[in-house]
């Protein structure tokens, strides 16, 4: 769980060439709270989980940018949207 309290904001983007989404910028308070308001602004789908920021905040360190580890890596995320929407639905 994120230790910090402070809002994090983290944008995927999908190339054309591409099936998995790269993170495209990455912020934290202030600036996170921008990204957030224009995300709801303009429409753009906003999902909220402190499991998944921590695991995009480890993403972003990794080192490993092969296709394996992304695919590996976008398959994790998948599962913990879900599992994160079901808890929603039960909580």
């Amino acid at each position: 769980m994120t230790k910090n309290k402070q809002p994090q904001a983290f944008v995927l983007q999908y190339d054309d060439n591409q099936n998995l989404p790269h993170i495209k910028a990455a912020a934290g308070g202030a600036a996170a709270e921008q990204i957030i308001e224009l995300a709801a602004e303009h429409g753009v789908a906003i999902h909220q989980s402190a499991t998944i920021s921590d695991l995009f905040k480890a993403l972003e360190k990794t080192q490993d940018k092969s296709e394996d580890g992304l695919r590996l890596a976008s398959e994790i995320v998948a599962f913990l949207f879900h599992i994160d929407s079901k808890a929603a639905e039960i909580f």
